[in-house]
């Protein structure tokens, strides 16, 4: 999913916020100035209100009362409107339970209302966080009903050692460790050694008051000029030096790859997930479904309920939508139309089987179709950059939305789809490929927290576009077959990549990634703009902050506040110490998981 990211210090992350997109943006933030002397003020009756009210109307000339009855009429999409009616008239958005917010055209626009309710979410998570050992082990068993791993206390005493933000918020590893504790540890063990075998994985482990080492792998020979797959490895031993004495001994099998290859059953997980809620195994797992994707899927959930046609494109969306809850924007069963938006699903079109058992693997960026579990990698990171590269707000002067990157994410060949993957789409989308950027664009008008925003207005966004942006790939086509390369060097305009001292000229960026993972340590509109992957809110969120062509309607100061906040969280939560508490935590919860005396592994002394 595309994200889009401000650039104020903020380190680089390997893009682990998918259907993620992050947008912090530069914009002007413009009072209406008071006139309301030049017209009637009327104090508006809502639904809510007693049945008969005396309502006062004033103008330059009189002053008189009347009785009147509540009603709610029509009212215009005008200035004179909103002047009028002010925010008296405001109406609420739509909550709906897939994560969007639907827009009412007769409320305010509803990023002011989106980054006030994350902001009082997230200022309410850190206010609730545990400080003490006995208060995290009382978290620890209301959340997930059972005593915390062996070694619990060991790693609370690292966190608070370390000032690990936070401690309570580990949600991820629960979610996906939860499914095997419905199964016997034996048949675990049982399924981890036969899987150490597959092709392109490495396992690293541990004995017994031994270091934590790649014991295993089978990988492809290393060619010039590539990198070695087993770097992940290294960097998790590194990682986990000085903690390593304090884990149990373990086996982890790890994909070197950025997309994860175990494909769920959902009748099986759901199965796994009964038999742990109760303390028992799952003796026989369910028949193999046929169905693709959708076999990952709840039978009363909108992509079985409702299958889309996977040979056409994507459907067009009906409403005007923001994301408020990002993960359930993340979930191909919630939003089938994803398996049409992203590489990471059409390059197996209608979907591969899904696995029949379920072989515990480690992934870098799982999505919510697969049983693979997620690390914290510290791939790419960055403690911070550099002075010449992290330029401050004021000083950046080129407010276009700006991304370079390559055509990765899908094989490109004639017999894959890869015009409709995400890269390319936000290519054409910015008007830098042949067959985009020349259709109109219905965009919403940020105004005033007391104004109605309104249905929008229709722009020429070929005549947007220049001005809003500067996206285009980079270098040359790669990932791709003989003739299809051709092809795409016809289609796109491909630039030079933009050093990190000439990308710091820039207010905002956007990432393109598909991974909805670690979203309880992070709040969406506090520290990055959430964007839907099929980009349907990115031209309505890019005018919120950056303006139109000419800055009118901006609001750079919010998109500033995010910027500041999202560099902050990069200092005080994503850290090599954050990294190492998550992973420290991980492997006490896996290596409980997988023993055959899980109750020994369990902190009963804390």
């Amino acid at each position: 999913m595309p994200t889009i990211r401000s650039f104020p210090r903020t380190r680089i992350l390997r893009r682990f916020l998918p259907a993620t997109t992050f947008l912090c943006i530069v914009l002007l933030l413009r009072s209406l100035k008071d006139d309301a002397t030049n017209y009637a003020r009327v104090d508006v009756i809502m639904p809510h209100q007693p049945p008969v009210v005396v309502t006062e109307v004033k103008t330059q000339w009189m002053e008189v009362k009347r009785m009147s009855m509540p009603f709610m009429r029509e009212v215009g999409n005008d200035e004179h409107s909103n002047r009028i009616l002010g925010r008296f008239s405001l109406e609420k958005h739509q909550y709906r339970s897939d994560g969007l917010l639907e827009v009412n055209p007769n409320g305010a626009h509803p990023i002011f209302e989106l980054i006030r309710n994350a902001q009082a979410a997230w200022d309410a998570k850190l206010q609730r966080a545990s400080r003490t050992l006995a208060e995290a082990v009382a978290e620890y068993k209301r959340r997930y009903k059972r005593l915390p791993p062996q070694g619990f206390d060991d790693w609370w005493e690292y966190v608070q050692k370390h000032d690990v933000q936070l401690p309570d918020e580990y949600d991820q590893i629960y979610e996906d460790l939860e499914p095997f504790w419905g199964m016997d540890p034996q048949d675990l063990q049982r399924l981890q050694f036969d899987w150490e075998a597959h092709f392109d994985s490495y396992t690293i482990g541990k004995k017994k008051d031994g270091p934590i080492m790649i014991v295993n792998f089978s990988l492809p020979a290393i060619q010039p000029n590539t990198f070695d797959l087993r770097d992940g490895g290294y960097q998790i031993m590194e990682l986990l030096k000085d903690v390593e004495d304090k884990i149990p001994p373990f086996r982890a099998i790890f994909s070197p790859h950025d997309n994860p290859n175990l494909h769920i059953d959902w009748e099986l997980k759901d199965q796994a997930l009964k038999h742990a809620a109760v303390g028992t195994y799952i003796n026989d797992p369910p028949p193999v479904k046929l169905d693709g994707w959708i076999s990952s899927c709840s039978p009363t959930s909108p992509a079985v309920l409702g299958p889309l046609d996977l040979d056409a494109p994507a459907p067009i969306p009906k409403a005007k939508t923001f994301i408020h809850t990002h993960k359930l924007v993340m979930d191909p069963c919630l939003h089938p139309s994803l398996l049409l938006l992203h590489g990471q699903f059409l390059s197996h079109n209608k979907g591969p089987v899904p696995h029949r058992f379920m072989p515990p693997q480690f992934s870098y960026s799982p999505t919510m179709l697969h049983h693979d579990i997620t690390p914290a990698m510290p791939i790419n990171w960055l403690e911070d950059l550099a002075e010449d590269w992290n330029p401050k707000w004021e000083e950046r002067r080129d407010e276009r939305l700006q991304w370079r990157g390559m055509n990765t994410g899908i094989w490109h060949a004639q017999d894959t789809r890869w015009k409709e993957a995400q890269r390319a789409r936000a290519i054409m989308w910015a008007g830098i490929g042949r067959v985009g950027g020349d259709g109109n664009v219905t965009i919403l008008k940020a105004g005033t927290e007391d104004q109605r925003v309104g249905k929008g207005e229709t722009v020429k966004w070929a005549r947007w576009a220049p001005a809003m942006l500067d996206v285009a790939f980079a270098g040359v086509p790669g990932g791709c077959a003989p003739g299809t390369c051709e092809e795409l060097e016809r289609v796109f305009e491909w630039r030079k990549p933009l050093d990190m001292i000439a990308a710091g000229n820039y207010k905002s960026t956007v990432t393109a990634g598909q991974n909805g993972k670690f979203t309880d340590r992070i709040a969406p509109w506090i520290h990055y703009i959430p964007v839907q992957v099929d980009l349907s809110d990115l031209a309505d969120s890019l005018t919120f902050f950056r303006g139109d062509p000419n800055g009118e309607g901006a609001h750079d100061d919010l998109a500033k506040k995010i910027a500041m906040a999202g560099r902050e969280w990069s200092l005080r939560f994503w850290r090599k110490e954050d990294l190492t508490a998550y992973m420290f935590r991980l492997f006490l919860e896996y290596a409980r998981v997988m023993s055959t005396d899980r109750l020994d592994m369990s902190c009963t002394s804390c």
